[in-house]
């Protein structure tokens, strides 16, 4: 399966408001019949003070460090070497951050004209200061999604909040990678975690249409993927999320059939996500996006959405009698 890949991360009100740089990274990667798409949400926290960098090595990490060890023609995606390369990705991340921390202790110390630095609390200020090996990582510390489709198979990987949906050819979405009962309110799983490799969740998806057709009577291979960060799903009512993210994504693909994938892009980037922020989360915004390359399945995937439509409209109806 061929896709059509981008992805944009948008600042928003509520770290702009308070100096801060968009937190969010995103980016896209393909090479050798590999296509990669990632979104990073840098937490933001006071005591995370570099967590934008965080979150832009953590995309930059999935790309240059550990694209090599992806293709393996004859164990694409095998459980070992999924757990292999979850752990091969955090120590890189882990490895670039150190690298980044000595780099900057070398030109002035800690926080030296960093202005986040002033929030940090007293106790996180201590351990930097005295016990930095091991606290460092949670001065950059981020969530990362990442979409990567490889020969007949596709991976998702996940830690942290945000979500990865997928649109089946069958017209049907969901969220295939398994949800992380950690993840609770603004506390959520991280990169910057001591066992952050086996808190990555995953899910491994066929691409190949008969394969995936074989044991059921339905198509269930992925014609869209969306990526997105925490900044995206809270602009959506927390006790119907998924449906309105459906939604949403069912508007894009619509958008992305009636005027081609870089129109879609286009006005993401120009209106639409920095749009939904403000009138939304407030939050920074990243969205990354798979399309089938192939318009035609595309298509067909859009005439079988109905679900997530007929629920709304289902609501409307009902308001419309109580009224």
């Amino acid at each position: 399966m061929s896709y059509k890949i981008f992805a944009l991360s948008r600042p928003g009100e509520k770290y702009a408001k308070r100096g801060f740089s968009c937190q969010d990274s995103s980016g896209t990667c393909k090479k050798n019949g590999v296509q990669i798409v990632a979104v990073a949400d840098g937490h933001g926290a006071d005591d995370c003070f570099r967590s934008e960098i965080g979150a832009a090595i953590a995309v930059d990490t999935v790309f240059r460090e550990a694209l090599p060890l992806l293709y393996d023609e004859n164990l694409p995606f095998s459980e070992q070497g999924i757990k292999n390369f979850k752990y091969t990705l955090w120590q890189s991340w882990r490895n670039a951050v150190k690298k980044d921390w000595d780099s900057r202790l070398a030109f002035g110390g800690i926080g030296e004209h960093e202005p986040r630095y002033e929030l940090v609390s007293e106790k996180y200020r201590l351990r930097y200061q005295e016990e930095s090996e091991k606290y460092l990582y949670t001065a950059y510390g981020t969530t990362l999604l990442a979409a990567i489709a490889i020969k007949d198979e596709l991976l998702l990987l996940q830690i942290g909040d945000g979500s990865a949906a997928v649109l089946y050819a069958n017209g049907l979405f969901a969220l295939p990678v398994p949800p992380d009962e950690e993840n609770f309110l603004n506390v959520t799983t991280s990169l910057s975690d001591g066992n952050a490799d086996q808190k990555i969740r995953h899910a491994v998806l066929p691409l190949d249409r008969d394969s995936a057709c074989a044991n059921v009577a339905s198509e269930t291979y992925p014609v869209a993927v969306f990526l997105s960060s925490d900044g995206v799903d809270d602009c959506f009512p927390a006790y119907r999320n998924e449906e309105y993210l459906y939604k949403f994504y069912q508007v894009l693909t619509e958008t992305a059939i009636d005027k081609g994938s870089e129109a879609l892009y286009e006005e993401l980037a120009n209106n639409a996500l920095s749009e939904m922020s403000d009138k939304g989360s407030h939050d920074d915004i990243s969205l990354g996006v798979m399309l089938a390359s192939d318009r035609e399945i595309l298509q067909k995937a859009y005439r079988e959405i109905s679900l997530p439509q007929s629920r709304m409209e289902e609501e409307s109806v009902e308001e419309g009698e109580e009224a």
